[in-house]
């Protein structure tokens, strides 16, 4: 199995666009919390949830990016 990359751009706080795992969507709205055993922890901005679900780098874009 190919080692994981953190993503470069990303660090704690940061705005992010979370890559939907039903259609492919990339959806606003979320910020990163941290990284955690070779993945990312996701909070929802709106209501300051964190996400049960971790996220490699290839879900997860700055929000100001592209998609």
């Amino acid at each position: 199995m190919p080692e994981m990359r953190r993503h470069p751009t990303l660090d704690a706080g940061t705005p992010v666009k979370v890559r939907n795992r039903f259609d492919g969507a990339w959806v606003a709205g979320f910020e990163l919390v941290g990284a955690k055993e070779q993945s990312y922890e996701v909070r929802r901005r709106s209501d300051r949830v964190v996400l049960p679900a971790r996220f490699d780098a290839s879900e997860l874009l700055p929000e100001n990016g592209p998609a």
